[in-house]
């Protein structure tokens, strides 16, 4: 065969790519410069020898099969295989295959040009080797959300297999919550390319589970060899649970001490009450006069049990508030006199009032409250004396979040801040992450309950604030109160009329399911003058009205009670009176007539526990008060009975 005039070693060995020509039999006829730099060996030690003698003994049989299937479909296949180096190294080369004719037209030989792809299989190898051994989730998304790539560990996490996840919308195994934060991921990378965005989220089991994952999803939309969202995630599923447990397990310590610490204060509630109640029965038994310091002691008890009462339902924010629009300035103006008297003389008082500060939405009573238990606090913190300044301060959260005084978890937003700074002695980190604890208290036995800081944080959290503590040893202690900013007026104050009478003749219908409350509660009303009806339960009040013929006045009930709850009885009986006045009695803010505490317009209550005079004060200014729908009138009910409306 003659050798073709265009396989001139001049001209193959300029090129940069490996070339070498094998006749028909698939010994090396030409090897070019290329060649011999990757191999080592030199054109005159391998032309004669065949192709795949450069080739490991156990691919050569497969490499001589393959040439032997190119050479007779006269075709230009592709073949990859490794390559022996004359030091016995193995090199990966890629070639593409062409068939040349000779003088007679027939295929003589073979132009074989290939490329060194060591490297690039070295990689791929690495690579494949690292997704398919990551603990980390790796998916890819096209533009339309469905899911182009399934990490072995996807299938090992989710338990899915790539065949039955391929192509599908990855929305399919979002959960339902959790679709608007990819949603919103999505479209703040979709003009971004190459930046990426985090993500938790939620995933479905195959077996129907949900898994917890963390992670990135980075836009590759862009780049042609991915053309994709690639989200990388790692199951955090145990990691959560450890962390509720521990949760749990802090809440269930939070209970523990509250409970003790209610405990140990109500008996030595009940210790004064009942101690002086055997007393003064004795003293009844044997014909003494009654002493007024017993009577007197019972009473004090029970307003310092009032108290306590209050301060957990604040902690638990499910004390019920009448927020107001509120000027915080005046507040704070109005507080002064008092401050000065707790604080002492040895403590100087000082305000630093922002004019133009905004105003809020919040319960008057309920900031002065926050602010008087921290300005107890702060003077208990100073018992050589010191400073105490009081801050308001207008806050808007997306320009302040930032400025590196902790404030990065405050939402976005209008906030008014109100501070309270003390010179005292400061707080160890220790018993500053505890601070706001129920019942926790570094003062000795009986100086303090532990329930002042735990009070405050629950009514700035029920009136929508956020409250933040700043303290080091022996450098004073700051506590910030974030309270939203309200577009509403202040109301200019007036001084309430005097109250009339607190006796009168209406008929009161009392529905109360404790009997001892219900006996004080009619006994109160019937010394007042009124005509009352009695029931303990919503049935029953329902069946005394229906049997009552002449007009009934007003209602008054709890709001808690066994089956028909006192928001339900209202509404039933006002649909046959429509002029019925309400009013409910309740120990706490059940959402019955509430929503997380918040007191709505129109909707009178009277919040346990109570004293006749304040009943019979109540009652009379609910029933003189105009008429107004302070539970939407509905129409006339079939049940209950045909019952006359009745005139206030």
């Amino acid at each position: 065969m003659v050798f073709p005039t265009a396989f001139t070693p001049t001209l193959l060995d300029t090129l940069t790519a490996l070339v070498v020509v094998l006749d028909r039999e698939g010994r090396i006829a030409l090897f070019n410069a290329a060649c011999e730099r990757l191999t080592g060996w030199r054109e005159d030690e391998v032309k004669g020898r065949t192709w795949w003698e450069l080739v490991p003994a156990e691919d050569a049989a497969a490499v001589e099969k393959a040439f032997r299937r190119a050479l007779a479909s006269e075709g230009s296949p592709e073949l990859e295989h490794e390559w022996i180096t004359k030091e016995g190294a193995r090199r990966r080369v890629a070639w593409n295959a062409a068939l040349v004719p000779g003088e007679d037209g027939s295929f003589q030989w073979v132009l074989g040009t290939g490329i060194d792809v060591t490297e690039r299989r070295r990689a791929e190898a690495w690579f494949r080797a690292l997704i398919e051994k990551s603990s980390d989730m790796i998916l890819v998304f096209d533009r339309e959300g469905r899911i182009q790539f399934w990490s072995p560990s996807s299938a090992k996490s989710l338990g899915w297999e790539s065949e039955e996840i391929l192509g599908r919308r990855a929305a399919e195994l979002v959960h339902p919550d959790d679709r608007a934060q990819v949603l919103q991921a999505r479209s703040g990378l979709d003009e971004r390319p190459g930046k990426t965005a985090p993500l938790s989220l939620r995933f479905r089991h195959r077996n129907g589970s949900w898994r917890y994952f963390e992670g990135m999803v980075r836009n590759l939309l862009e780049d042609p060899a991915v053309e994709g969202l690639v989200v990388n995630m790692r199951d955090i599923t145990e990691q959560r649970q450890l962390e509720e447990q521990f949760q749990q397990s802090q809440r269930l310590e939070s209970i523990g001490r509250l409970a003790g610490g209610v405990a140990h204060d109500f008996n030595n509630l009940l210790t004064v009450i009942l101690s002086c109640s055997s007393a003064m029965l004795e003293d009844m038994a044997t014909g003494v006069p009654v002493r007024a310091e017993d009577v007197q002691e019972i009473q004090e008890a029970g307003e310092r049990a009032a108290e306590l009462t209050r301060k957990l339902l604040a902690f638990a924010r499910k004390q019920v508030i009448a927020p107001e629009p509120l000027d915080v300035n005046l507040l704070v103006t109005g507080s002064e006199k008092l401050l000065r008297r707790v604080l002492g003389e040895d403590i100087e008082l000082a305000a630093e009032l922002d004019p133009e500060v905004w105003t809020v939405c919040c319960d008057p009573g309920q900031i002065e409250q926050v602010i008087l238990n921290l300005a107890v606090n702060a003077r208990d913190a100073m018992p050589g004396g010191g400073k105490l300044v009081i801050r308001t301060e207008n806050v808007d959260a997306e320009d302040d979040a930032d400025d590196g005084e902790g404030r990065g978890n405050l939402p976005p937003g209008d906030w008014v801040r109100l501070g309270i700074s003390d010179s005292g002695i400061g707080m160890a980190p220790e018993v500053k992450e505890r601070v706001f604890e129920p019942f926790f208290t570094t003062k000795p036995v009986g100086a303090g309950t532990g329930l002042g800081l735990a009070t405050v944080y629950g009514i700035v959290k029920q009136s929508g604030g956020h409250i933040l503590v700043e303290s080091e040893p022996d450098r004073g202690t700051t506590f910030e109160v974030y309270l939203p900013r309200t577009r509403e007026k202040p109301a200019t104050a007036t001084r309430s009329p005097a109250p009339k009478a607190v006796r009168g003749t209406e008929t009161v219908l009392v529905v109360e399911d404790d009997p001892q409350v219900r006996d004080v509660t009619v006994s109160a009303l019937r010394s007042g003058g009124y005509r009352v009806l009695v029931a303990s339960d919503g049935t029953s009040a329902l069946d005394a009205a229906a049997h009552e013929r002449g007009p009934l006045h007003l209602l008054v009930a709890d709001v808690v009670m066994p089956g028909l709850d006192g928001r339900t009885l209202a509404d039933t009986l006002r649909r046959a009176l429509p002029l019925l006045k309400v009013l409910f009695v309740s120990g706490y803010s059940d959402n019955v007539i509430a929503e997380h505490g918040v007191l709505g317009p129109g909707v009178e209550l009277l919040a346990k526990p109570f004293t006749p005079a304040v009943l019979l004060a109540r009652v009379r200014a609910v029933l003189d008060a105009p008429r107004q729908a302070n539970l939407p009138p509905r129409e006339r009910p079939s049940a209950g009975g045909e019952a006359a409306a009745s005139s206030s």
